[in-house]
């Protein structure tokens, strides 16, 4: 042979020999190595391989369930798909899933059976279940028999390769799990944030929440009055609480809505397309279940929740959810002059019939700015600032509205560039009622004018609401009339005495009782500077005298 003939064969040797090297590396590269084998010699399945589960399948004599796991980025963005006797593939339960594969990564047997036992004994000729498992090219299998004779609950069980083995209770008991216990339970999947339109209609009427550019909700359409907040978080609890307690068969679930007085419909429509419409039925007394006995006292009430888009879904879930859609429009429309916590309010300013009042969140308290520049303490401005939140009208027409003046607040910033405001534009007083506008939604409301005297803007309605601060020790008096009745009670060396009216004998822990709430006397909020006539107290319903013992010993008096 000539050397070049040599050197052609020993290339032709080297690259089939590479090539072997190669194929078989192809062919084994997913096998599982002797460490991996090792590290797993006492589990139920001696190869697991998380990171590459794809699917795992569960059959029973009277059913097939796939679950299939999505795409993911990372292991937060994990999820499953369920598809069950051919169905379309709906969203699975995560947790539940999580709970079987976590069973089947780290189940140990009890014990092996040697030599196997026959299958008919075993009940492995026919399993309860079956659960196969493709992880890559790996894939396993187990089955599921008869209980086995001890421990009690034990089960047989057989895996590809490994024999029959004997699972503790647990383990049986996690790998029978019936199919509805993957299925995802819950109903409303986006949350209101995710959400353009909520519709509602039967109890209650038919009712129409449109996402609004402030980020909150209208009532009938985008140029609907604002909703109210309180009522609204009703709604969104309901809504994101709806969660199935149990399953029903939709011939179930229809025969309990055809029978009901009392239903609502609920139609979710999500912002940008992100999801599809969700279509729901909500009523109707949920079936007793077959196996279920009586309900044990204090138990939710359950009623019928049918899904019928975008994926058919009947169910039980509790009276609650009923109760807060069933809410009617005028519970719903918001008839607060604004829609803020008082904790939210950053900034508040108020201008009217030439008066500037202006503050400036500051820590826990306030800076104001006008009419005068000074601290102010967030006890000081808190009965001014909650009575601005809490004040309510009844809406009015628009009619012929004089504005007088505006109210505006700015609130925190949310996450926005541009920090969130409402504006009130204030009516000129009209006789005893006061007409204001909001901006947000351009309901007109109607106060009454002691209800709008905090609108006026006054520096002198946030200061102290100290009225009185002394030692309960030196308190010796308090007394008060109303009509033709007088009552005083006095302070004595040995307790308390009921001087008015006679006859009586002071009860010693009311009388300490009102002492101490006397000493520290405060009021709730400043709604005037004086007395303009209006409040009836040329003619009061009651009056007090208080009278306490000063350091120099003479007596001091409060009216």
């Amino acid at each position: 042979m000539s050397a070049r003939a040599r050197n052609i064969t020993t290339a032709v040797l080297v690259a089939s020999a590479a090539a072997l090297g190669a194929y078989v590396f192809w062919i084994d590269r997913d096998a599982p190595t002797s460490t991996e084998l090792e590290a797993r010699r006492d589990n139920l399945l001696r190869v697991f391989r998380r990171e590459q589960l794809e699917e795992v399948r569960i059959e029973t004599p009277d059913d097939r369930v796939v679950l299939t796991r999505t795409a993911a980025t990372d292991a937060s963005d994990e999820k499953w798909m369920l598809a069950r006797g051919g169905a379309a593939a709906v969203p699975a339960d995560d947790a539940a899933v999580e709970r079987l594969v976590h069973s089947l990564e780290f189940a140990s047997p009890l014990r092996k059976i040697e030599p196997p036992p026959e299958p008919g004994t075993s009940g492995l000729d026919r399993p309860r279940a079956v659960i196969s498992l493709r992880m890559g090219k790996q894939q396993a299998r187990v089955a599921i028999g008869k209980e086995a004779p001890s421990p009690s609950g034990a089960a047989y069980a057989s895996v590809d390769g490994e024999g029959v083995l004997v699972i503790p209770r647990d383990v049986a008991a996690d790998l029978l799990q019936p199919a509805d216990a993957f299925r995802s339970r819950t109903i409303a999947p986006f949350t209101m944030s995710e959400t353009a339109a909520i519709a509602l209609d039967g109890a209650g009427g038919a009712r129409k929440l449109v996402r609004a550019p402030w980020g909150g909700f209208r009532l009938d359409g985008d140029s609907g009055p604002r909703v109210n907040r309180v009522a609204f978080d009703s709604v969104q609890q309901a809504i994101g609480g709806l969660r199935a307690e149990r399953f029903l068969s939709d011939a179930e679930a229809d025969a309990a809505l055809a029978a009901a007085s009392g239903k609502v419909t609920l139609v979710l429509t999500p912002k940008d397309g992100a999801q599809p419409v969700h279509e729901l039925e909500l009523g109707g007394e949920c079936p007793t279940a077959s196996d279920a006995g009586p309900a044990s006292p204090g138990a939710a009430r359950m009623i019928v929740a049918v899904r019928r888009k975008p994926q058919r879904l009947s169910a039980c879930v509790t009276q609650t959810a009923l109760d807060a859609l069933s809410a009617p429009r005028e519970a719903l429309l918001d008839k607060h002059v604004l829609d803020v916590r008082p904790d939210e309010i950053e900034e508040l300013l108020i201008e009217r019939s030439g008066r500037k009042l202006e503050l400036l969140r500051k820590g826990a308290g306030w800076k104001m700015r006008h009419p005068e520049e000074r601290e102010v303490t967030a006890a000081d401005a808190k009965g001014f600032v909650q009575g601005l939140v809490g004040m309510e009208g009844e809406v009015a027409p628009a009619g012929d509205f004089a504005s007088d003046g505006f109210l505006q607040i700015v609130q925190p910033a949310s996450g926005s560039q541009t920090r969130p405001q409402q504006k009130l534009i204030l009516g000129t007083p009209k006789g005893d009622e006061v007409l204001v506008r909001r901006e947000q939604d351009g309901v007109v409301l109607r106060l009454s004018r002691n209800q709008a005297r905090l609108l006026e803007g006054m520096a002198t309605f946030i200061r102290s609401t100290e009225l009185l601060d002394v030692s309960v020790e030196r308190l010796r008096k308090v007394s008060a009339s109303w009509g033709d009745d007088h009552q005083e009670i006095v302070r004595s060396p040995n307790g308390f005495k009921l001087e008015a009216p006679a006859g009586f004998t002071a009860d010693g822990s009311l009388a300490a009782d009102l002492f101490e709430s006397v000493s520290k006397l405060e009021a709730e909020r400043w709604v005037a500077d004086r007395d303009d006539g209006t409040f009836g107290l040329d003619r009061p319903r009651v009056t007090a005298q208080f009278e306490a013992t000063g350091e120099d010993g003479g007596v001091r008096v409060w009216k």
